[in-house]
C-alpha cells in the first residue's frame, strides 16, 4: 500500500502543472508505529512541508519525539472546500485510519468531522460512570445552577469537601504563571464592566448573617497575621492602614505646579481656588 502511494506522490510533484488549487490531501506515515494518519490543508504544499497533522495523537507523538519517524506522502489536491472535504472522508473510508490497529484518525473527516463508533463509545461510558457516581435525578440536574449560583464552596459541598476542592484547586495553581498577553486581554475584558460589589456594604451583597460571619472570619485571620508579626512590622502595618484610610478620605489636586491630598470637605474651596482633580506625574506629593 506504501509503495503505491510513494510511487503516486512522485508522480504527483513531477506532473502537477496548474497550481490554482484550494488545498491538498496527505498521510503521516509513522514508521516507528507502523501507522497512518490522513488529514487535509487549505495551503501550498511548498509552504507545509513540515506540517504532519494536527490530529490529537500526532500533536502527542510530535511533542514527544518530534517528527524524526515521520514521512509525509501527498494523495492529491482539491479546487474547492467542499471537494477536500469529501476526498478526505473518502481516503479515511479507504485507508481504514480511523482503526486505532491501522491510523491516528478519531474523526470520519470533512469539516468537524463525527467521532468513530470507538470514540462515541468511550465518551458514553465516561458519562454513564459519572452519573453512576453522582446521581442526580432530572429535575435536581435541571435546578443545580440555580441552587448553587451565588454559594460558597461550603454551602454546596459542605466543610471537609469544601476544604479538600480549594485544597485541589490551589494545588493546581502552584507555580502557575500568568502571561502579560493573557493578563491584557482580561484587562481589556474588564474595561468598562461594572462591579456588582462597588458601593456596596457587606449587608447589602450577603445579607446581615453572611456579612457578619465575613466580617469575623477578616478579624480572625488579621489577628492571626498580626501575632506572627514583629513590633516594627506591625507599626509599618498601622502606617499603611491609616495612608489606606485617608487617600479614601482624601482626593488628589492640583494646581499645574504641586500635587496634594485634598479632604473632601475642603474640595469646593480649593475647585473654586482654580485646582484640577488629578496627580502631576514629575512632581512629589506635597502633604
Amino acid at each position: 500500500m506504501l509503495q503505491s502511494i510513494k510511487y503516486f506522490n512522485q508522480f504527483v510533484q513531477n506532473y502537477w502543472t496548474d497550481e490554482n488549487y484550494f488545498g491538498y490531501i496527505y498521510l503521516t506515515y509513522d514508521q516507528k508505529n507502523n501507522k497512518i494518519y490522513i488529514g487535509k490543508k487549505e495551503n501550498r504544499i511548498e509552504k507545509t512541508k513540515d506540517y504532519f497533522g494536527s490530529g490529537f495523537f500526532i500533536k502527542k507523538i510530535i511533542k514527544s519525539r518530534g517528527t524524526y519517524f515521520l514521512k509525509k506522502f501527498i494523495i492529491g489536491v482539491c479546487y474547492s472546500k467542499n471537494e477536500l472535504n469529501e476526498a478526505e472522508i473518502e481516503c479515511i473510508d479507504f485507508f481504514q485510519s480511523t482503526n486505532l490497529l491501522v491510523g491516528y484518525n478519531l474523526k470520519f473527516g470533512g469539516d468537524g468531522g463525527k467521532p468513530t463508533k470507538n470514540v462515541r463509545l468511550k465518551i458514553s461510558n465516561s458519562v454513564k460512570k459519572h452519573h453512576d457516581e453522582n446521581p442526580l435525578s432530572k429535575k435536581e440536574r435541571l435546578t443545580f445552577g440555580d441552587r448553587t449560583r451565588g454559594k460558597t464552596y461550603e454551602e454546596i459541598h459542605g466543610e471537609e469537601k469544601a476544604k479538600e476542592l480549594k485544597k485541589r484547586k490551589s494545588e493546581k495553581l502552584i507555580g502557575h504563571v500568568v502571561s502579560i498577553k493573557t493578563k491584557n486581554k482580561i484587562s481589556i475584558a474588564n474595561k468598562g464592566r461594572k462591579s456588582n460589589k462597588k458601593g456596596r456594604s457587606y449587608t447589602e451583597q450577603f445579607g446581615e448573617e453572611k456579612a457578619k460571619a465575613l466580617k469575623e472570619k477578616r478579624i480572625r485571620k488579621l489577628k492571626e497575621y498580626l501575632s506572627k508579626r514583629t513590633e516594627e512590622e506591625k507599626l509599618q502595618y498601622s502606617k499603611n492602614m491609616s495612608r489606606v484610610l485617608k487617600s479614601k478620605e482624601s482626593k488628589w489636586m492640583n494646581n499645574t505646579i504641586i500635587s496634594k491630598m485634598i479632604a473632601k470637605k475642603d474640595i469646593d474651596i480649593f475647585v473654586q481656588l482654580g485646582w484640577e482633580f488629578g496627580r502631576l506625574k514629575s512632581n512629589k506629593k506635597i502633604n
